[in-house]
């Protein structure tokens, strides 16, 4: 058979789809002719969304706590500690490239003046605020006015692909803090939150894309296994976690408003699960009201002010993340946590959890 005939057949059997390429090409260039670069630039910016959403799918749909991978030079802090707002301030002042901020409350004093030192020595300093906190809508202007009339480039968070940007991230050169606390000075001084220190430089340069993709307000959010965003990955990896407890599950929670994740405690505590919950004494009658038919143990913390959000699976699985558990913040804000199964921060935090367990025991037994 000739080439021009075997040629000929393909085309008959592929018609419609070469014909539907060709078409779209021309429409295309059509487009692009009469609206210039923005149209190509947006059509490609497009279909990358489109592919990174197919490629995050994928992974989800394959997500395993197996798959995790091990973190490099990682330490675990918890508040109150004002030596932590020490550490901070001072990293600051002797950066040397680069400090970038992402986070909801940017309300203590100290650090914004640290910032404009480290601007005035020609470090790269940007921040991204949420411009509308929830019932605290111009908490952030004061220090949003104060960093931009200092020429730091301060912007507020991208309102049209997040309801709120509730993350809690500062890269300070080589050095990233993933935590549950805002930067404010109840953080340091009374609130019970962590923070994760990390150096990994894989984790590094992943939470620097992060950044960019929310200062830019544009760009995709890249995928890592040890990650937990939303709204991209938060609730199918938080309930993958809950799911596949073995043994047991701690939580530090100020409350569970998500349906879904309620009834997911509630069915692991048929199947025998052991599960503590440390509330906000805020919400502790709450939580007793939701979990008082079951084996769920609630106890409040009341020696501290609760903002920590974190879970630790069969004492081998940790997330320290900024989510709440509400539909808000598992699908629709900007939230940044992490997974470790490092041993360290795992007993680290063990030990932390079981003293307030054992604290907020005993109190409940002198009421």
């Amino acid at each position: 058979m000739s080439t021009r005939k075997t040629l000929w057949i393909v085309f008959q059997k592929q018609k419609k789809y070469i014909l539907s390429v060709l078409m779209s090409w021309s429409i295309l260039l059509c487009l692009s002719l009469f609206f210039g670069s923005e149209y190509i630039n947006f059509y490609h910016a497009s279909q990358e969304q489109k592919d990174n959403k197919i490629f995050v799918q994928e992974q989800l749909n394959h997500f395993s706590l197996d798959s995790l991978e091990a973190i490099d030079s990682i330490e675990i802090i918890s508040t109150p500690d004002i030596n932590f707002l020490d550490e901070i301030v001072q990293r600051i002042d002797a950066s040397k490239k680069q400090v970038l901020i992402e986070v909801y409350l940017l309300t203590e004093k100290r650090i914004p003046q640290a910032l404009k030192r480290a601007h005035k020595r020609w470090i790269d300093v940007r921040i991204i605020l949420e411009k509308n906190p929830y019932k605290a809508f111009n908490i952030n202007n004061k220090n949003y006015d104060l960093l931009k009339s200092s020429g730091v480039n301060v912007v507020w968070s991208d309102p049209k692909d997040f309801s709120l940007n509730h993350s809690k991230m500062l890269i300070i050169d080589d050095v990233v803090f993933i935590g549950t606390g805002n930067l404010s000075y109840s953080t340091f001084t009374k609130n019970k939150d962590f923070f994760l220190k990390i150096q990994d430089p894989s984790l590094l340069t992943y939470f620097k894309k992060i950044f960019e993709r929310d200062f830019l307000w544009s760009g995709i959010t890249p995928y890592h296994h040890n990650s937990v965003i939303s709204p991209d990955t938060s609730r199918k990896k938080i309930s993958s976690m809950i799911e596949h407890a073995q043994k047991n599950i701690q939580i530090y929670m100020p409350y569970i408003y998500d349906e879904a994740i309620k009834n997911l405690l509630l069915k692991k505590s048929r199947e025998w699960i052991d599960i503590d919950i440390i509330v906000s004494e805020d919400f502790f009658s709450e939580f007793h009201d939701i979990f008082q038919n079951s084996s769920v143990q609630v106890l409040p913390l009341t020696q501290n002010k609760l903002h920590t959000k974190a879970i630790l699976i069969d004492q081998h699985t940790l997330y320290i993340w900024s989510t709440n558990m509400s539909s808000y913040s598992l699908d629709v804000n900007r939230e940044i946590g992490l997974l470790t199964q490092e041993k360290h921060i795992i007993q680290n935090f063990l030990q932390e959890y079981i003293l307030d367990w054992k604290r907020a025991l005993q109190i409940q037994k002198q009421e």
